[in-house]
């Protein structure tokens, strides 16, 4: 495997910006018959922001099948199910392989989080769905797996899925890769996406500082018409001193960032996931995770679906269809965005120009 390189990127943050201020103001794809086969909506679920809507009902949606039509799922759940066979079958000479792992949420306060029930794994021609919720375990094949050092694991927030597994079943994952990382390393997009973002947001800081001095500009004349001067000196003063503040806290917190304790990245990454694990910083910099629906639409231009009502449902029962394909899709989606990342690091693929809203 090559090594992954950072390339210089270009100061172009305020063209960006500008370009994202100012857009502020297909049908689906037909995934093959089978376990999982159906056809997507393309409505955008979860999202207000009519850009994001623009860009991706234009976009078709990703299935497991999509990179490749033939693509075979495993579900193994039974205690007897033969996974010295599925081992030979679905991961000899495999390097790579999509990770995720899924777990019942808790929907009481201060209670505990529940352990993992699903494991999948995806390599370009196979994915597998392992509940080792119902296992009562984790087969030592799959253990062999997710600790050998010659197969990189990838996928988004993947050090805190092998923390909470870690936790949960004593499962050691070992060569993983986050496709945030890869991302930003190969591709200067995010960086100017990252720019942009923080034009914006300070922005919006300057103006809700402006409107707030206005408001006690007319609060103070509505109480005492005569002291309009003197109460906008105030309000002026308030203003500015509000900036100080703001400027003070940004310092402290590129402090407290550079240790790697957190960023200001607002992905919006899978519902359950820790806030530790959800933000995450590298090399010291300000980096966060890009959500696996953000890479899928800049690398494979496609749209990820994102059911809440299935991410929220309980994965320690039989796994519904739409379960598998869910749980199929994240894993498969990882190895696939991968894929195509290290055709553009190693020159075989061009950047993409697909936007990212």
């Amino acid at each position: 495997m090559s090594q992954w390189r950072f390339k210089d990127v270009a100061d172009i943050a305020t063209r960006v910006a500008s370009s994202l201020l100012s857009s502020m103001s297909a049908s689906p794809m037909q995934s093959r018959p089978g376990v999982v086969g159906r056809q997507f909506s393309s409505k955008v679920g979860g999202t207000s922001s009519s850009a994001r809507k623009e860009i991706a009902l234009n976009l078709p949606s990703y299935s497991f099948t999509t990179m490749d039509p033939v693509r075979r799922l495993y579900y193994l759940r039974e205690r007897d199910a033969d996974f010295e066979g599925w081992k030979n079958q679905s991961l000899r000479g495999v390097t790579v392989l999509g990770f995720d792992i899924e777990w019942r949420p808790s929907f009481v306060k201060d209670r505990p989080e529940n352990r993992v029930a699903t494991i999948q794994i995806a390599s370009k021609h196979d994915v597998s769905v392992v509940q080792i919720s119902n296992l009562g375990h984790v087969p030592q094949n799959l253990r062999d797996i997710l600790r050998n050092p010659n197969i990189i694991k990838v996928g988004v927030g993947i050090d805190g899925d092998a923390r909470k597994l870690l936790r949960d079943w004593e499962v050691e994952v070992v060569n993983m890769l986050d496709l945030s990382f890869i991302a930003r390393a190969v591709d200067p997009y995010w960086e100017q996406q990252d720019a942009a973002r923080q034009l914006i947001r300070e922005q919006q800081q300057r103006e809700q500082r402006e409107q707030r001095a206005r408001e006690q500009t007319l609060a103070a004349q509505d109480q005492d018409p005569t002291a309009s001067t003197s109460s906008f000196a105030t309000s002026h003063l308030s203003l500015e001193s509000s900036h100080d503040a703001g400027s003070n806290n940004k310092n402290k917190n590129k402090n407290k960032n550079s240790n790697g304790d957190g960023d200001d990245d607002d992905d919006d990454d899978d519902v359950g996931k820790p806030k530790e694990e959800k933000k995450k910083g590298w090399g010291g910099k300000k980096r966060g995770l890009i959500s696996l629906k953000r890479l899928t639409i800049r690398y494979l231009s496609m749209q990820l679906e994102k059911s809440k009502k299935i991410q929220t449902s309980n994965w320690e029962k039989p796994l519904t269809e739409r379960m598998l394909e869910y749980a199929a899709n994240d894993a498969c989606v990882a190895y696939d965005i991968y894929e195509r990342l290290r055709e553009i690091e190693t020159g075989r693929r061009s950047l993409p120009t697909q936007e990212v809203p």
